[in-house]
């Protein structure tokens, strides 16, 4: 189970060190890996961390970078992972001052949707890449964070014969050692990539040994099946005790298509006049498996 957590309304102080205290209730509920909402730097004093202007600096809201470390330490153990969700196509509108030192960070090729994109395939685009990249692994590699998520993947266009994205990969990769790493993305399914091609339901990672596999999760989630009528309807029989030498028929003679309730009624002989049961039942299936017997078994829908 993933829990995304805003580290700055998490807890009344929003800092990493009033997270950590808290991190056995999320242990507690079932959570398996945490997900941190981005953390790098941005301008003023509140916001999502969508916006990040400074990606190499943990941001000063919510504690120093040493706390942030102790929070992951904290949580690997008691036996939760901690994967960190990450920016990377576009820098926040306010306090970016990259376009000063060089106008080849950002590109006029693609269409952002939150304002010029990254340039990752442009003209002198190879220390932008590099930038990036070194910024995945300075995640893993300092933080010990054990993934990312990199948010907003249709915005990320690269028409390089290798995709940044797999730069990336490979990085955090190399940064985690001997560590697996997780590596959701989140993307747009109905928005085209920069190839026409629908783009790809989110990833995870794993590494065994030194075989690393990639597993795609299926895309839409597989509800779990319901029990057919006929099962619920087996199901049922075992709540109908019937009295006085009285025998309930199986389901399996009922043809067609019926509900669990309708096939009980059929089935189950009606009750006697002196029947003590008690039919304060919730479903019409409940109330049809009480109403043939005498002695309801404790506990089977009876309150």
């Amino acid at each position: 189970m993933l829990y995304e957590l805003h580290v700055g309304t998490f807890t009344p102080e929003g800092t990493y060190a009033a997270a950590e205290r808290h991190l056995g209730y999320l242990k507690d509920l079932g959570v398996t890996i945490v997900e941190l909402m981005p953390v790098n730097e941005f301008n003023g004093p509140f916001g999502w961390g969508y916006d990040g202007v400074n990606l190499f600096a943990p941001t000063r809201l919510y504690g120093t970078p040493d706390e942030l470390r102790r929070f992951v330490d904290r949580a690997h153990a008691i036996g939760l992972g901690v994967i960190l969700d990450v920016v990377y196509n576009h820098l926040g509108p306010s306090g970016n001052y990259l376009p000063r030192f060089s106008p080849h960070w950002f590109s006029k090729r693609y269409e952002g949707e939150w304002g010029d994109p990254v340039n990752f395939d442009g003209e002198h685009s190879g220390p932008v890449r590099e930038f990036f990249v070194t910024n995945a692994a300075y995640w893993i590699a300092e933080f010990h964070f054990d993934g990312l998520r990199i948010d907003a993947t249709q915005s990320i266009f690269d028409a390089s014969e290798t995709h940044v994205l797999v730069e990336i990969a490979r990085a955090a990769r190399a940064a985690a050692g001997h560590r697996g790493i997780y590596r959701p993305a989140k993307t747009s399914r109905s928005t085209p990539n920069w190839r026409g091609r629908p783009r790809r339901a989110a990833t995870a990672s794993t590494r065994s040994g030194t075989t690393t596999t990639t597993t795609a999760r299926p895309w839409p989630p597989q509800a779990p099946a319901r029990p057919t009528t006929r099962r619920r309807a087996a199901r049922h029989r075992n709540w109908c005790r019937p009295s006085s030498g009285a025998s309930c028929t199986g389901a399996s003679t009922t043809s067609g298509r019926k509900s669990a309730a309708a096939i009980l009624r059929s089935t189950c002989p009606p009750p006697p006049s002196s029947s003590s049961c008690r039919t304060t039942t919730r479903s019409p299936t409940a109330r049809a498996a009480s109403a043939c017997t005498n002695s309801p078994r404790p506990g089977a829908f009876a309150r």
